[in-house]
């Protein structure tokens, strides 16, 4: 008798299941058949067809152009108030004093290194996730 018992409990529970599930396909099926049409809003994205830059922007061909600036590579910086800071600049260490291209390195910080170039200052910015990822570890 207790086979008997068992057998009906898997049926119901099989039939449980069964009706469950075709429930749910139901309920699926009405709610992508009604489901209301998604519009595009492109009020807060620019048209990509219009150029960012104007005409009017653009360089004159005769106009004298500058150099481009070479573009450095930070990899990362370690700063160590015992023995100074070190930058891995495209694969190099470097110190302060150290020559990376036509430019001289004058400092190194956390976030960022100091360049003089041609008599001119300029500040070459660790990538944001590098900086982002070692103030989280710490």
């Amino acid at each position: 008798m207790t086979t008997v018992k068992t057998v009906r409990k898997l049926r119901i529970r099989f039939f449980n299941l069964t009706v469950l599930g075709l429930v749910l396909s139901i309920n699926v099926f009405f709610r992508l058949a009604f489901a209301e049409d998604v519009q595009y809003d492109s009020s807060l994205n620019r048209d990509p067809m219009v150029p960012v830059v104007q005409p009017s922007t653009f360089p004159s061909p005769n106009a004298p152009q500058e150099a481009p600036r070479a573009r450095l590579g930070i990899q990362g910086i370690v700063v160590d108030p015992r023995h100074g800071a070190i930058a891995l600049i495209d694969g190099e260490m470097k110190k302060v004093g150290d020559s990376v291209g036509d430019a001289v390195i004058v400092q190194i910080l956390k976030d960022r290194i100091l360049l003089t170039q041609n008599d001119e200052q300029r500040v070459v910015w660790l990538r944001e996730e590098v900086v982002a990822n070692s103030s989280g570890n710490s």
